[in-house]
């Protein structure tokens, strides 16, 4: 799914040891992201879709459901799969999300 993808490239990003821990309705920032976070995590995001998302990406979507949302919209090849893993081979390319 892509919302899991998104899910454990934040968490990733942000140093937590488990993406259970994560808030998904919460704001990264109200998470404790801060703006060289939010970077490592345009890149690490952009780089496992293999699509380049815009620098501003995380600030204009502060959420894991917000982002993993944009993220289908703005890349309709992805689709969600079901699995429960969460690596970007479980994400494949798709004709919508």
């Amino acid at each position: 799914m892509v919302t899991e993808h998104v899910a454990a490239q934040v968490t990733k990003a942000m140093g937590l040891a488990s993406v259970q821990l994560l808030n998904r309705s919460a704001g990264f920032f109200q998470l404790g992201m801060d703006s060289l976070t939010s970077v490592t995590l345009q890149r690490s995001l952009s780089e496992s879709l293999g699509e380049s998302l815009p620098s501003s990406v995380i600030f204009d979507y502060p959420t894991v459901t917000k982002l993993a949302d944009y993220v289908c919209t703005c890349c309709p090849r992805w689709t969600r799969l079901p699995s429960t893993t969460t690596t970007p081979t479980q994400i494949s390319p798709k004709t919508n999300c």
